[in-house]
Parts: C-alpha cells; sequence; structure tokens
C-alpha cells in the first residue's frame, strides 16, 4: 500500500508475523491489533482510560500512541479526546503534565472528574516519558 507521501523507492517495513518472527518488535505496553498498518508505518497505542462515562455528560478517552517507520521509532504522545469524537488533542508527555496540573488547579480540594483527569494524563504521561527515555537512550 502506497500513499502519494510515501517515497516508492523505500523499501517496506519486514514486520514480524507467526511465519516470520524477526523484525521489528511490538512494545510491550502496545495493545493494537495492527490490522490498519501499512508496509511503510505502524501505529502502537496503549490500552485506553476512559473517564466520566455518563449518558447525560460524554466521556473523555486517554491514551498513549506512537508511530514507527521503518529507519525510525516514532515520539510517543498523549491523546486526549471525547469518545464521541475522532479528534483527540496530541500532547508531548511534559504538555500532559502542564494540562494535569492546570486542571489540578482549578479544584484543589474537591475531588472531581477533573482531578481523575489529572491522575489519567499524569499516568499517561509518565508512561510516554518512559518510552521517550527508552527510544533516545544509547
Amino acid at each position: 500500500m502506497t500513499t502519494p507521501d510515501q517515497n516508492p523507492d523505500r523499501p517496506p517495513i519486514e514486520w514480524p508475523t507467526p511465519e516470520r518472527p524477526q523484525g521489528p518488535a511490538c512494545p510491550t505496553w502496545c495493545v493494537a491489533g495492527h490490522e490498519d498498518d501499512n508496509d511503510y508505518f505502524r501505529v502502537h497505542r496503549s490500552e485506553s482510560v476512559v473517564i466520566g462515562q455518563s449518558v447525560s455528560r460524554p466521556s473523555v478517552l486517554i491514551n498513549v500512541g506512537r508511530v514507527d517507520e521503518p529507519a525510525r521509532i516514532g515520539k510517543p504522545v498523549v491523546k486526549v479526546g471525547l469518545l464521541t469524537s475522532p479528534e483527540s488533542a496530541r500532547l508531548s508527555p511534559q504538555e500532559a503534565v502542564v494540562m494535569a496540573d492546570v486542571l489540578d488547579a482549578l479544584e484543589p480540594d474537591c475531588p472531581s472528574p477533573t482531578d481523575i483527569l489529572s491522575v489519567r494524563l499524569r499516568e499517561a504521561a509518565a508512561l510516554a516519558d518512559t518510552i521517550e527515555t527508552r527510544r533516545t537512550a544509547p
């Protein structure tokens, strides 16, 4: 599968299969099935956390994602969005911590959905930061 923005001269990635187990390994935190991956990209996704499941209010979805290519392992991002929307904000681990700090400042003395969201943002930021540290380690 080739899209216009891909270099047709670049060889496809040799992803592991049951018949051919060699190739780039899937990270241990990834729960993606990889059905939509192609020869040039592999999209990894952590387990998603849903906050505020209610009929009267929209739910918030948080997870960590990363896109790998043949020559590089991608940078992890914390994705935050509404469960009912295909759009999401993509934050670096540092940006997710700043967002959690802002939410904590809104209601410091009262447990609320924003408290839960800030905890989950911090957890996702910590996972993304760990992934980035491993990616850039010598």
